[in-house]
């Protein structure tokens, strides 16, 4: 790999790091509205929980299977 490739690897990494910790910050807050007696850190840990749980959702549940694959081919183009 060189460089640029290095450099342009690095920038999309970023910036997919960046979605995701805005994504995860709004969740945490969505969950605050679910149950607004959990501080900042309960509500960062039922997040966490939840997400250590999608896979077993995923696996369960053919719709949001769907729905996932739907989101792989998309992000692929």
């Amino acid at each position: 790999m060189n460089i640029e490739n290095t450099n342009n690897f690095i920038e999309r990494v970023q910036a997919a790091s960046d979605i995701c910790g805005k994504e995860l910050a709004n969740f945490v807050e969505y969950i605050g509205t679910v149950d607004p007696g959990l501080d900042f850190s309960q509500r960062t840990m039922v997040a966490a929980i939840i997400i250590n749980q999608l896979p077993s959702a995923f696996q369960t549940n053919p719709q949001m299977l769907a729905q996932l694959k739907t989101q792989c081919q998309t992000i692929k183009r």
